[in-house]
């Protein structure tokens, strides 16, 4: 149904008591997923911190000694690149 069909065409009715319950719901909804949001990027950062750790150990017994903010950006930014 295209809006210019609707019978109340263009005079509308707003219910504002159920406009404001998909609100609530909205906002419920977007809390959630930020919550999610931020647990994932807490887990991706967990697993960036022990790569890199064990990278560093790895290249330590090569006699390589690396940055540790450098080891981090490089895992975080392929592990980044694979969630997308």
């Amino acid at each position: 149904m295209y809006i210019y069909e609707n019978p109340d065409w263009p005079h509308f009715i707003v219910d504002l008591s159920r406009t404001e319950k998909l609100e609530d719901k909205i906002s419920e909804l977007k809390y959630f997923l930020d919550g999610m949001l931020m647990m994932i990027s807490d887990r991706n950062s967990e697993i960036a911190s022990f790569l890199s750790d064990s990278l560093k150990a790895s290249w330590a017994i090569e006699g390589i000694d690396l940055s540790d903010i450098d080891i981090y950006s490089a895992v975080a930014k392929r592990l980044e690149s694979h969630m997308r």
